[in-house]
């Protein structure tokens, strides 16, 4: 006889994916791959707006929750408002992302959406990993004929984890639990005796007992956890520094920032990549290292593995450890305080690498030699290359360290320099230099006896000046400027008569007059310029401003510009230019020059550069980058135009034609195109392959021209042959040869001219005409021809008249392919010039509505306009307006014509747009705008409120009221109803019918409002009566008038205050009660009261306290209706502000149990957690716990509460829920969920079989020996069902709830699935009800 089976409906749990700083989650889709996106940041889930989303945004998030493919990306809340923060928006993936956030997208929580956009996604797959910490991990299930279900752990290892690891594209597989070890599953057990080998694509590729068939229950559900991308361990040192002495401790800890679901790791730790030592752990372990020696010292890091090494995480970051006592020194410098940096190290002084070395770390070395602040930070060896060992790189000091050991740097004696890379530093003691345009030029002043003085200029020369810049170690002196060339000090004046050799060390040695002793004024205050670092110079050719490299045709000129970044203080430079490393031209100047070459040959060809000089050429710069010139002949040419004037650009080189790709092809390249083909001006630049595509070679890309270049090649371009262009990019023009028209408003109208021996002139108007017109717009690439202008229509041309009696038959190439009375013949004067207006591309109009908005009321007059943004050279154009695409009027005009409609109707209700032609219609523009235009009487209204300015928003159109849809309702659109009610401002926009459910029509939907509008019609919605909603979605408005609760968690919770002469004031507590709180509750429409704060509960108002002594009895519809001292009327301060804590919209409690199973034996002990997830502003509540519906405890607190039971017994067995409530239990929460618990022991046997441990399987409940019995929950009792065969139909007809079932169930001799039985369309169902149709018992059914 078969065991009795619990039967238990389970409801899917939303897919969440775990990913470092975040988790993403589908909800309210039919199954966890399909649903709304919510992202979890913050510790906060949220929803991602529809700005953009598209199938590639979906396709990442179906592969970060390892929901295969996508199927479909929706938006505008296909699968409901979310509620909460939009963390998301403008979201742009290309699809092969892993994360959504590796996308585009704006800062977290930047948007400008509502939750009506909220983003959806579809996903597909046939196999999942549930109840793991993300999808890579957790009981396998799999789909098949559209339901999940379990894998049986029989004979299930590591084979079998590894194609679903790799099905699932989740990396390699670190275990196969067993046993539910991620919990129970529910429904069909689809695959049991599963055996891969391991190199199967798909587990139901494995050997298996074949599609739901199995002897298992969901105790022995298998699971899988997968490594997914294993990622990098973090390694960090618990003592903050790494420079250690010998016999210290140092502790490290390496930890993962994703541990594998519980799954052991085994953690490495290594020194210079040899391990020294592992651990195991889930997520991180602890290294200690003892009494550390110099053998400890060295590169540390760390990485985890799986499955005895053979899954192993990246490395983690590396960690230096120095052991050492050390000294440093500074070398060769004018002081104790300057030089190159040396540190004693192992016995032996080296240098510091000047990788990365700035102002930091020089004033580490400052502050640690007792050397006041860095004045400078030397690289390049400043003060000459040190010898032998270079200790130090990469030093990175943030300044504030008392010793350079303390910075992060690279392992003693690890380095990647020379000596020519030796660091140095300057420290400050008793000498700058002030007001110049760095630290190294400027008026020289002195410190002495703690004040800074100047130097007077007598005698002041260079060698005074070397003094100077040595002592400051800013290079060598330029210039001694006198006079006060830096500006007048103030103060002392310290050194007079200084005479330096030029070799002392400190100003102070060379001879003076004594210090403080001079006959000077500060107008005689001396100055030096030094070198300091000189910067290098940029090289740039002026005519393309290329800085690399140009190609030139022989014979152009050449202009080349030396320029350098930091000139010394207006001290003039001497800037050489070289060719191949040889000079061949000098200039002076302060900051730049510009060299000049003429008429080039291939002998200029070659590679250029520059430097400057000080002091006859003994200081010197570094060279400049380098510029390659290539002296080259080429050619141009024009290909599949109309003429050789017009066409794709191809360029000869190598003897070989290519084409150039448009990335960048702009008017200035075309002019340039046109200039060298001397084909007169460019007309038109074309990409896209516009005169189709080229073969072969592509010789230039990213041209960028200024428009002045006489040559292609004179523009900067990428090297030729170098580009990332395929020939449907292939660029073209269209430049202007024989003919052109001028004085119109562009290109294609106005006076006609040709080009005749180098000599533009005009045609006569004689026998010129339509068919004439059509050949110049055709020509002229202009499109068609709307109007032949004559007698001088755009002025009076000068010069010659090439043309008269044009005779064209309007099919020509070319106007000079028409009969004419020869080229120069004509009996004409200017006056009779001839002029073409073509069509151009013609522009869409635009059609616009006065007034702005589109809803009126029968009677009224509308105006339309529809204008051109680019008239056609004042020639009329048709316009038409149009109604639901039938023309209902025309008018001539230029540019825009304006369309009356007076006294409308409803039969002018619909679509209008308009559009443009010339020539009756022939020459058309495209189709303007579409303006929707509604005719009707209307009044708006809010019902089902507190008072009249509270409700659900009704309309009053075409004689019947009607609600409006909450699409996209907010807060703007109740601004706009409130300002129209003549109702103050809006408090909330509510959604869902939250003032109950209207009837009748829905008139409005989609609203969009900005918020200024007087009236709701005024916004853009959709038509009248146009929607796709219930009325479950009607919108409802609070508007405030003059009460307002601040300060408290919501709306409605907070320190009262009221609006009075256009101020807020509080209100004072005196006698301040619950009645009170009622009336300022009900006129919020924000619940019931739940309490009256006083003493300034919710902090302490400003500014007025309007009322004092409030005493309400409870059924005013206002505060201030209730008796008080009068407005203004007090005796308070603000310490006695009041406050209220109203109900709001009590949210549905949630209730728990702990542990989680729900089938128990006597003597247990149970936990239940009843929680609020809404907490009424820190206002206790009583929390109830039900059992079958009768309370059996009750707590307080202010969010949630846990009610124990001890020592179980059958009397607790039942239905247990819990509800909340305030003020005595006079305000109530919605009740919470279900927990079924059931409290029963049973004893089993096997009879009828050859021992006992064979049989059928028995079970001994409630006193009896069962065999074809089942207990089934589901409804609020539980049901025994015991029969000698099953009527599918009767068990369902009595448990129409019973959706998932174990094990099988008995029919005659035949052992069914129950799962199978459940679902009528299952091919099982009906072989079920033809063997049972012979066996008709009655079913016996007793309560349990």
């Amino acid at each position: 006889m078969p065991r009795p089976y619990l039967l238990i409906l389970i409801l899917a749990s939303a897919q969440t994916s775990v990913t470092g700083e975040y988790s993403i989650r589908l909800v309210n889709g039919s199954n966890n791959c399909s649903g709304r996106v919510e992202i979890l940041y913050n510790d906060q889930w949220g929803t991602v707006c529809d700005d953009g989303w598209d199938i590639e945004d979906a396709e990442v998030v179906c592969r970060q929750l390892g929901c295969g493919r996508a199927v479909r990306a929706h938006s505008d809340a296909h699968f409901g408002q979310g509620s909460d923060p939009i963390w998301l928006d403008n979201v742009e993936c290309s699809g092969s992302e892993s994360f959504l956030t590796q996308c585009s997208q704006n800062l977290l929580g930047d948007h400008n959406c509502g939750h009506q956009e909220d983003a959806g996604v579809v996903c597909l797959k046939d196999i999942r990993l549930v109840s793991g910490s993300d999808s890579c991990c957790g009981r396998v299930e799999i789909l098949h004929n559209g339901q999940w279900g379990t894998v049986c752990d029989d004979d299930w290892d590591m084979n079998d984890a590894a194609v679903v690891c790799r099905q699932l594209e989740c990396g390699s597989a670190i275990s196969a639990p067993k046993s539910a070890a991620f919990g129970q599953g529910s429904g069909s057990i689809w695959l049991d005796g599963v055996g891969c080998s391991g190199g199967e694509g798909n587990l139901t590729q494995c050997s298996h007992r074949g599609l739901g068939a199995h002897n298992c229950g969901h105790g022995e559900d298998a699971a899988v956890v997968c490594s997914g991308d294993l990622q990098q361990p973090t390694l960090s040192v618990i003592s903050t520094y790494t420079v250690v002495s010998p016999g210290e401790n140092i502790q490290f800890r390496c930890t993962t920032p994703k541990p594998r679901c519980n799954a052991d790791a085994e953690f490495h730790l290594f020194i210079n990549g040899s391990s020294i030592s592992s651990q195991k752990h889930v997520s991180d372990v602890t290294f200690h290292l003892v009494n550390v020696s110099v053998s400890h010292q060295g590169s540390y890091s760390c990485n985890y593995s799986y499955q005895n090494g053979t899954v192993i995480s990246p490395w983690s970051n590396t960690v230096d450890i120095t052991v050492v006592k050390y000294s440093i020194r500074l070398v060769n410098g004018n002081t104790d305080c300057s030089g190159r940096v040396e540190i004693l190290y192992d016995d032996q002084w080296g240098t510091v690498c000047d990788d990365g070395w700035d102002m930091n770390d020089a004033e580490v070395v400052c502050r640690q030699l007792g050397c006041g602040r860095a004045v400078s930070a030397h690289s390049n060896a400043r003060f000459g290359q040190g010898s032998g060992r270079i200790w130090l790189t990469n030093v990175r000091c943030s300044g504030s360290e008392s010793s350079l050991a303390q910075c992060s740097h690279s392992p003693f004696g690890f380095f990647s320099c020379g000596h020519q890379e030796d660091a140095g530093v300057v420290c400050l003691k008793d000498i700058k230099l002030v007001s110049g345009s760095d630290s190294c030029c400027g008026r020289v002043e002195i410190l002495h006896n703690g004040q800074w003085g100047t130097v007077c200029d007598d005698g002041w020369d260079m060698n005074d000046a070397a003094v100077v810049c040595r002592q400051l170690e800013c290079g060598s002196a330029i210039s001694a400027p006198k006079s006060a060339a830096f500006g007048q000090g103030s103060g002392s004046i310290w050194l007079d008569g200084v005479g330096c050799s030029g070799g002392e060390g400190n100003l102070t040695q060379c001879s003076h007059r004594g210090l403080g002793a001079h006959n000077c004024g500060h107008g005689e205050d001396a100055g030096v310029v030094c070198s300091g670092d000189l910067q290098r110079p940029t090289l740039f050719l002026i005519s393309t401003n290329a800085v690399s490299r140009a190609v030139v045709s022989p014979g152009q000129n050449i202009q080349f510009r030396c320029t350098t970044p930091k000139p010394r203080c207006n001290a003039d430079a001497e800037f050489h230019l070289f060719v191949n490393g040889s000079s061949i031209s000098s200039q002076k100047h302060v900051s730049d020059v510009t060299f000049h070459l003429v008429n080039v040959s291939v002998s200029h060809q070659g590679s250029y550069s520059c430097n400057y000089s000080y002091q006859n050429g003994t200081v010197i710069s570094p060279w400049s980058n380098t510029v390659d010139i290539t002296v080259v002949k080429y050619s141009i040419r024009l290909v599949n135009g109309n003429t050789d004037c017009s066409g794709r650009v191809e360029i000869l080189y190598d003897d070989q034609w290519g084409t150039v790709c448009d990335d960048g092809w702009d008017m200035n390249d075309a002019e340039v195109v046109c200039r060298q083909l001397e084909c007169g001006p460019a007309v038109s630049a074309h990409s896209n392959a516009r005169f189709g595509q080229g073969s072969g070679r592509i010789w230039l890309t990213n041209v960028r021209c200024s428009g002045s270049e006489s040559s292609l090649a004179q523009c900067s371009h990428s090297p030729l042959g170098n580009h990332n262009c395929g020939h449907q990019e292939d660029a073209g023009v269209v430049c202007l040869k024989d003919i052109r028209l001028v004085n119109g408003s562009d290109s294609c109208c106005g006076r006609v001219e040709i080009l005749h021996n180098g000599q533009w002139g005009t045609v006569c108007d004689d026998d010129w005409d339509m068919n004439d017109a059509a050949v110049v717009c055709r020509q002229l690439e202009c499109g068609s021809a709307i109007s032949a202008p004559k007698s001088a229509a755009f002025g009076q041309g000068s010069g010659s008249i090439w043309l008269d009696g044009v005779g064209c038959s309007g099919g020509e190439g070319n106007l000079t392919q028409c009969s004419h009375r020869g080229l120069g013949a004509h009996n004409c004067g200017h006056g009779e010039d001839a002029a073409v207006v073509c069509s151009g591309d013609l522009q869409q109009p635009t059609l616009s509505v006065s007034p702005t908005y589109t809803i009126v009321s029968p009677g009224e007059n509308i105006q339309f306009r529809c204008t051109t943004p680019k008239p056609r050279c004042n020639a009329d154009a048709e316009f038409h307006l149009f109604i639901n695409g039938s023309s209902i009027s025309s008018q001539k005009h230029v540019s825009g014509v304006t369309f009356n409609l007076v006294n409308v109707s409803v039969s002018h209700q619909g679509s209008y747009s308009c559009n443009y032609s010339y020539q009756n219609g022939t020459v058309i523009s495209p189709w303007s705008n579409t303006v929707d235009i509604t005719v009707g009487e209307y009044s708006i209204r809010l019902v089902n409120g507190s008072n009249n300015c509270s409700g659900r928003v009704e309309i009053l159109y075409d004689g019947q009221w009607g609600t409006v849809c909450d699409d996209g309702w907010d807060m703007n659109d109740a601004e706009v109803v409130c300002r129209q009610l003549g109702c103050g401002r809006a408090v909330s926009a509510h959604s869902n019918a939250h003032f109950g459910q209207g009837n009748d029509p829905i008139w409005l939907d989609d609203v969009g409002c900005s918020g200024s509008e007087s009236s709701l019609t005024q916004c853009s919605h959709t038509l009248f009566g146009n929607d796709d909603c219930g009325h479950e979605e009607d919108a409802g408005v609070v508007c405030l008038k003059d009460i307002r609760l601040v300060n408290g968690s919501d709306s409605c919770c907070g320190r009262v205050e009221i609006l009075h002469n256009g101020q807020w004031g509080t209100v004072c507590d005196d006698d301040w009660d619950m009645n009170d709180a009622a009336v300022a509750c009900r006129q919020l429409e924000c619940g019931s009261a739940i309490s009256a704060p006083k003493s300034a509960a919710f902090g302490q108002g400003i500014g007025s306290i309007w009322l004092d002594g409030v005493g309400c009895s409870g059924g005013e519809g206002n505060l201030t209706q209730c008796s008080h001292r009068g407005l203004g009327a007090h005796n308070c301060g603000h310490g006695e502000d009041a406050g209220v804590v109203c109900s709001g919209d009590l949210q549905q409690p949630t209730l728990s149990v702990i542990p989680t199973y729900t089938i128990v034996s006597p003597g247990e002990n149970i936990q239940f957690r009843c929680t609020t997830p809404k907490p009424r502003c820190n206002a206790d509540a009583e929390f109830h716990l039900f059992i079958n519906g009768s309370s059996i405890s009750s707590q307080k607190h202010v969010s949630g509460v846990t009610f124990n039971l001890v020592n179980v017994s059958v009397s607790h067995q039942g239905s247990y829920s819990c509800y909340y409530s305030y003020h005595n239990g006079t305000v109530i929460s919605p009740r919470s969920n279900t927990v079924i618990i059931i409290v029963g022991e049973y004893t089993i046997r096997l009879v009828n079989g050859n021992t006992d441990c064979s049989g059928r399987v028995e079970i001994l409940y409630d006193g009896q020996w069962g065999g074809q019995c089942v207990m089934i929950t589901g409804t609020l009792k539980m049901l025994r069902w015991c029969a000698n065969s099953w009527d599918v139909d009767q068990l369902l007809e009595h448990t129409p709830m019973l959706i998932l079932a174990r094990e099988v169930v008995r029919s005659g001799w035949i052992m069914w699935d129950v799962q199978e039985m459940n679902h009528p369309s299952h091919s099982a169902h009906k072989i079920l009800l033809e063997t049972i149709t012979a066996v008709t018992t009655k079913m016996q059914v007793s309560s349990a």
